[in-house]
């Protein structure tokens, strides 16, 4: 049974509400949804970033796209593995999230990314090898990029763990120079940019019934964060650079797992900051500045296998299942079983 998305009993009026926007019919419906994959960060944070593409304009087909993706991911993920999405589904999402919301994608100006999907699809057939900020960078890099070549170097790289954060670091920046140039900006420093709270997923009920109202981005993020850092209005992290008041600088990985170009910024006051040069990568302290692993879900290790490794909580209802079936027998822990 999953969360109901179209409606609320408000207790108060003692009668049922009809949410109007298919906006916050999709974050109410994620609000329920996410509790229920609790064990499975990753999948909230797939459909967290899925739904954040809808809009108003799109009408109930959106929504029902999310319901459709919801139960899938919760219907096909790997027996076991907490955090780890169905690679072939992931692929899949992660490369209509990258359509949706890069520049320009309805003016044709992007690459053809199907090749990129299907060499992830290929290196991923029997469970996963790479990260979902790996998978994003990957498709994105395809996008800008279109070197089918240099995205087959990056994606046997990174299976290999052979792409360091300064390889990282470095794609993030040849895209964000292309992107610059489709959007006709010379340069992107002195732009300016506002903290916002560190993000969860929230619903609110004011105003529900009102078809175009707006509701926060979708946003339900692992709540480690870095002491005295903030969270900018695009989900970048930055924290205070100790040497030099009111300079900050960023991390590597944004609160949503995926990667941006590290920068430095100035603070202007009442949490606005303006864009400042980038972090100069080939400095091995400044780039392990802007490194935060705190936040990133950690990569399966590599002597599990995927197809068969379990979690406790597996283990302990198996178990339980088993005291259930024999419940007068006297049994005694064998190989391979949970004590």
């Amino acid at each position: 049974m999953y969360p109901s998305h179209s409606s609320y009993w408000d207790i108060r009026q003692n009668r049922s509400v009809h949410i109007a926007s298919s906006v916050g019919q999709a974050q109410f419906m994620l609000t329920g949804y996410t509790h229920m994959i609790e064990p499975r960060p990753n999948e909230w944070l797939l459909l967290c970033r899925f739904a954040d593409t809808i809009g108003t304009e799109h009408g109930s087909r959106e929504l029902r796209e999310l319901r459709q993706l919801a139960e899938y991911l919760d219907k096909s993920c790997f027996e076991g593995l907490n955090g780890y999405v169905n690679p072939v589904v992931a692929t899949e999402i992660e490369k209509e999230i990258i359509l949706r919301s890069a520049p320009y994608y309805a003016h044709g100006l992007g690459h053809d990314i199907t090749p990129a999907a299907r060499l992830l699809r290929d290196y991923e057939q029997n469970g996963p090898v790479f990260t979902q900020a790996e998978r994003n960078l990957i498709l994105t890099y395809a996008y800008f990029m279109g070197s089918i070549r240099d995205t087959e170097q990056i994606a046997g790289r990174m299976a290999a763990h052979d792409f360091s954060n300064r390889d990282i670091a470095a794609a993030c920046i040849a895209i964000e120079a292309v992107n610059l140039e489709w959007s006709g900006l010379g340069q992107m420093e002195g732009l300016e940019m506002g903290a916002a709270k560190c993000p969860t997923l929230q619903f609110s009920f004011e105003n529900c019934e009102d078809p175009m109202k707006v509701y926060p981005r979708f946003a339900f993020y692992p709540t480690l964060f870095p002491h005295g850092g903030e969270i900018l209005q695009n989900g970048v992290v930055i924290r205070p650079c100790p040497d030099a008041p009111g300079r900050w600088q960023s991390d590597l990985w944004k609160i949503d797992q995926t990667y941006a170009a590290p920068r430095y910024y100035t603070e202007t006051g009442c949490g606005v900051f303006h864009l400042a040069e980038y972090v100069d990568i080939e400095n091995p302290q400044d780039l392990e500045a802007s490194v935060n692993k705190g936040c990133i879900i950690p990569r399966q290790p590599e002597d599990l296998s995927a197809a068969h490794r379990k979690s406790v909580r597996g283990q302990l209802r198996e178990a339980a299942r088993e005291v259930g079936q024999c419940p007068s027998q006297k049994r005694t822990a064998r190989d391979g079983e949970a004590r």
